[in-house]
């Protein structure tokens, strides 16, 4: 006979003793993670106060690719717990194992194959940073574009995969039933092949030109109808070289517009590797000339200076928190205020005497005129419209429109402005480009790329 109380007294002395063991692991993990936090929080407010600004800027990429490498590194495991065994033979029993021996070394073999592709991919995914670091030069480099492409491929497969285990959870909801697994994933690599290519196809179209006018208060008479084209997020780097800048200016200079103005982002590398696909900004022409404001991207290169040297000598005007009256020879009643602004990433690793300072950017605009500011983030322009100063107009990028599903999700969520045209108060607006380019990855689903053409009229 069977004593059950002393069966249940053993089972819940096991659980006691497995309960310890739990607790332990929960307050060793909590520990490592408070930890670790406290280290990368001292380790942080080190590198900010940096005065080597070459070295902060190796080291904060280097965090970066460990950032990048992490997030990886889950998207990966997550892929291949998913996808390795889809064509993989399941197990034989003993009696049965020499039974289509032919056919089943056929799909071990392509099971075997399969699993190579996957691994193959994920290390292009994971080694497209290398092409920051060794591949950035005039055009683009093969393996840049392709890795860049198989990284946008990896967000996608893991997207597709995300998408399928919900579409599963209303299967089982209204049938009781789900998808095989098999299936399931190959829907999956259909969606990332399929949005994928489509992205990919986007970004070797030349972009949209886009046509805004604006109502602006006080626009003096002799500037009715002044254009502007709007050219923020550029991205000379790995992915994006001279044969994009030629095709770029060739389009601004098509429109005959009053005023150019590339707000932040153009470079993602520094001057001696981009130089000569950086060089065709000196034929741009347009009347009262083509305007500079620093991204967060600029600062990422740590080569700034060297940026604003060079691109003075090429004729473009660099507003570091600084502001020009337009047109320079006409009376002051007869001008507007351009107000350019360093970017809120300059603040945020303390670069140099680089940072947003609105306060020195709009010193000695009059009260009178017709202020339109030059801030590369929608945040920046948050914190101008919430200061004491006028602000018309502001210019922003940065979005990019979110470039990519599910990265639109992102973007809008984390942004105060988005895409497009929205008013503020009574008299102010601001304009978010999505980009004229692209950064990394060669997709672009449900946005596209943009030349913003904004014409001025008086508000009456």
């Amino acid at each position: 006979m069977i004593d059950i109380g002393c069966c249940n007294r053993g089972k819940e002395v096991q659980a006691k003793r497995k309960m310890p063991n739990v607790m332990r692991y929960i307050w060793a993990g909590t520990l490592g993670l408070t930890i670790l936090v406290i280290i990368v929080y001292y380790f942080n407010k080190w590198v900010m106060s940096l005065t080597d600004y070459s070295l902060k800027g190796r080291i904060i990429r280097a965090e970066f690719i460990v950032f990048i490498q992490s997030v990886l590194g889950c998207v990966s495991y997550f892929v291949w717990r998913n996808t390795k065994n889809i064509f993989s033979l399941k197990k034989k029993s003993p009696k049965n194992l020499d039974r289509n021996s032919e056919s089943r070394f056929r799909s071990d073999t392509g099971g075997r194959f399969w699993k190579l592709i996957i691994l193959v991919y994920f290390f292009l995914a994971h080694g497209s940073y290398i092409s920051n670091v060794f591949f950035v030069q005039t055009n683009p480099h093969m393996y840049s574009v392709v890795s860049y492409f198989m990284l946008g491929f990896h967000v996608q497969m893991a997207t597709g995969l995300v998408l399928v285990t919900i579409l599963n959870f209303f299967v089982k909801l209204v049938s009781e039933q789900t998808l095989r697994h098999r299936a399931a994933v190959i829907m999956a690599i259909i969606y990332a092949v399929t949005f994928s290519m489509y992205g990919f196809y986007n970004t070797r179209k030349l972009p949209t030109i886009t046509n805004t006018t604006i109502s602006v208060k006080d626009l003096p008479d002799n500037l009715e109808g002044l254009t502007i084209t709007h050219i923020p997020d550029i991205h000379l780097g790995p992915v994006n070289g001279r044969r994009e800048m030629n095709r770029i200016v060739k389009m601004v200079n098509n429109i005959h517009s009053d005023l150019v103005v590339i707000v932040g982002d153009l470079v993602d590398g520094g001057l001696d590797d981009l130089r000569k696909a950086a060089d065709p900004i000196k034929n741009i022409r347009s009347k009262y000339g083509t305007f500079f404001v620093t991204g967060n991207h600029e600062y990422y290169a740590s080569a700034v200076d060297d940026w604003f040297v060079y691109l003075e000598s090429i004729g473009v005007t660099v507003l570091h928190n600084s502001n020009v009256n337009l047109p320079k020879h006409a009376p002051p009643s007869q001008q507007i205020c351009l107000v350019g602004t360093d970017d809120l990433e300059a603040s945020r690793i303390h670069y140099k005497d680089h940072g947003f300072n609105l306060d020195k950017a709009i010193k000695g605009c009059s009260a009178d005129q017709p202020r339109l500011l030059l801030a590369h983030q929608p945040k920046a322009a948050e914190m101008a419209f919430a200061s004491e100063h006028r602000i018309d107009l502001i210019l922003s990028g940065h979005t990019h429109g979110g470039q990519m599903f599910p990265l639109v999700i992102g973007a809008y969520l984390t942004n105060p402005y988005y895409v497009g045209l929205y008013p503020h108060g009574q008299h102010s607006h601001i304009y978010v480009s999505q980009g004229t380019n692209f950064w990394g990855i060669p997709m672009r689903t449900f946005t596209s790329k943009e030349i913003a053409v904004i014409t001025l009229k008086k508000k009456v």
